[in-house]
């Protein structure tokens, strides 16, 4: 199988992102647009001065401290165009206590022409270059401590040893000199400190929002936020060069009962800043464009583009006893996918009992990840997105191929009443979905797509890989396809085999078809089907999925005969195009012994079912679980 690692966007799915996020737009703007009227709009610019009353854009404010000193309920501060607010040592706008309302929020804002008004935690150091020959320069930077990132020219360069220092994309910090590599005077340097500072920190704030601004920076992440908020909102901003994280919304030790409600992450571009020089074998992966820990409900992270976040792109978490929880958001219409890193995955859902519960995933565009997304919690929804171009990391830490897993990695995690439906699955480089826990309780896969999955040659992959749980797994209604009906479509514990196998032999497997989907052209990446698809009306008609169960588009279901896949087909269906009826083709069964990890081939080969019908069977005459798992 060919994996596109580095696919084009179409131009299909970029139109339908953009057109989704200027809905999100106008959506969010009836949310959160307050009558002009009833607003007092203060300016500021850092060439304006604290002792202008701010009431006009021609006698501005200067400082950020005096914007949150005015910030009350019905206060708009617009920010010029084109200035920058930095600070490399401290946060550099902390906002406590300020409430505002639904009917009078505090919304900041930017004024004027050309790029946003940027925020920044970070120094910038375009002078002190000292020349040290053969491209070498340097700068004292002792007096503020220990670097955590560094960018030259927007771009991040990677920490090797100074004798080491021989490219542009590198830097050394040693004994408090920072050098770099160059044919001239380096210029657009900027550095993150390991201050343990932000951009902006907010806490016991409620309906804030900020719009059309710039972030930069921040050792852990750019914006913090602590809880009791309500209604924290970022719309149309942007994350850039980035400490790790975009964006976080916190949870209180000393007050578990405080949450966020109602956060709002919205058409924002986020980017961390990688480059291939920084995918280091022992650098630890880390950085979310989203983070929501232990204490947040009903929000909405929606028209995001996500860049190379280094661990997860959306992390929905609550995993400590007592809080909350993280309940009852919506993660729509992005699109994420990494551009320059090794380690990355779509989004990641996980937590203990009642805690982590009733989130959506839907009509996103992951593709080019190198690890797979979690799925975890209880009654949770993903649906109606496309995945594709899983890739195995080359990074010592996880290496997976899976589009997404549902394995609890750590204690009390749980896994049950999880629903994976109408999604479209292609390119992965192990199984699409994986499946591996005797603590995974019973959830439901149904109406999905999955095309073209790795055959490996240590596990036995499958479009749906299920080892270990005791509880029977829902799989019904999925359009598998690998190249031959008689490849393994599905394992299921100690049995595996193709679609028919599997739906013969397995209760909760009904109605899967082995055949291909038949996309109308998907190596420019166009998942919609085709008229003679098979899939086109062969879905189970689902209930209980909740308000806004759409297709990728926003299409509706067919009620009666919905389409199978992320895209509901809209034209009028012709006879479907099947492949030829391959008899029903199991493996043996294994027993319960322990035997060698297994090389296997191509699932279709001839060669392959001499291999596990003759050495498997007759020389062995096991199969065990540990040799698929």
């Amino acid at each position: 199988m060919a994996l596109h690692n580095k696919r084009c966007i179409s131009m299909l799915l970029t139109f339908v992102l953009l057109f989704g996020m200027l809905m999100a737009l106008s959506s969010t703007s009836t949310v959160i647009a307050a009558d002009s009227g009833s607003q007092t709009i203060y300016y500021f610019s850092v060439t304006g001065s604290d002792s202008n009353d701010g009431t006009t854009p021609d006698k501005p404010k200067k400082s950020l401290e005096e914007a949150v000193k005015l910030m009350q309920a019905g206060t708009t501060i617009l920010l010029k165009r084109g200035d920058c607010w930095y600070d490399e040592s401290g946060t550099v706008v902390e906002i406590n206590d300020k409430i505002g309302t639904e009917a009078a929020p505090i919304i900041v804002d930017a004024y004027g022409t050309g790029d946003a008004p940027l925020i920044a935690n970070m120094k910038q150091l375009d002078t002190g270059w000292t020349s040290l020959g053969n491209n070498k320069w340097s700068c004292n930077v002792s007096s503020y401590g220990p670097i955590h990132r560094c960018f030259v020219n927007e771009s991040p360069v990677a920490s090797v040893a100074l004798a080491d220092l021989d490219q542009t994309t590198e830097f050394t910090l040693d004994n408090g000199i920072l050098y770099l590599y160059s044919e001239s005077a380096p210029a657009k340097v900027k550095v993150i400190f390991k201050c343990g500072a932000n951009a902006v920190r907010a806490s016991n704030v409620h309906y804030l929002y900020f719009s059309n601004i710039a972030f930069k920076g921040g050792t852990w992440t750019a914006a913090y936020v602590n809880p009791p908020s309500t209604r924290v909102t970022f719309d149309h901003c942007s994350f850039t060069e980035l400490g790790d994280n975009a964006v976080v919304f916190w949870f209180d030790t000393a007050n578990k009962d405080a949450f966020n409600q109602s956060p709002v992450v919205t058409n924002c571009y986020m980017n961390k800043g990688w480059s291939t020089a920084m995918n280091s074998l022992t650098l630890e992966p880390k950085g979310e464009a989203v983070d929501i820990w232990n204490a947040g409900d009903s929000g909405l992270i929606s028209g995001n583009t996500m860049i190379d976040f280094g661990h997860s792109s959306v992390y929905l978490r609550s995993v400590d006893e007592g809080y909350h929880g993280t309940k009852n958001f919506i993660i729509e219409k992005n699109e994420i996918y990494l551009k320059y890193s090794n380690y990355g995955r779509g989004f990641d859902i996980q937590g203990i009992e009642g805690q982590t519960s009733n989130n959506i995933v839907r009509r996103n565009y992951i593709h080019g990840m190198k690890v797979p997304s979690h799925l975890l919690g209880d009654n949770n929804k993903v649906y109606s997105n496309i995945i594709v171009d899983n890739a195995i990391t080359v990074l010592d830490h996880n290496q997976a191929g899976y589009a997404i897993d549902l394995i609890p990695w750590g204690e009390n995690l749980v896994c049950h009443d999880n629903i994976i439906a109408n999604n479209t699955i292609v390119d992965t480089e192990q199984s699409c979905i994986r499946v591996n826990d005797a603590a995974v309780g019973q959830n439901t896969f149904k109406n999905n797509i999955f095309k073209a999955w790795e055959v490996g040659t240590i596990k036995f992959n499958a479009a749906i890989e299920v080892n270990l749980p005791s509880v029977e797994q829902i799989v019904e209604n999925n359009c598998v396809w690998n190249g031959s009906t008689s490849n393994i479509a599905f394992t299921n514990n100690k049995l595996m085999g193709n679609a028919k196998y599997m739906d013969a032999q397995s209760t909760n497997y009904n109605n899967n078809i082995q055949a291909d989907p038949l996309f109308v052209n998907e190596a420019a990446g166009d998942y919609n089907l085709k008229a003679n698809s098979p899939a086109n009306t062969s879905g189970q008609a689902l209930t209980g999925m909740g308000e806004g169960f759409t297709d990728y588009y926003g299409n509706a279901w067919n009620p009666v005969k919905p389409s199978i896949g992320a895209v509901q087909f809209q034209g009028v269906p012709e006879e479907p195009t099947l492949p030829p009826d391959d008899d029903i083709q199991p493996t043996p069964t294994p027993v319960n012994k322990s035997v060698e990890a297994i090389n296997v081939g191509p699932c279709n080969d001839e060669a392959h079912s001499i291999y596990l019908k003759e050495r498997m069977l007759n020389t062995y005459g096991i199969l065990t679980q540990d040799s698929i798992i």
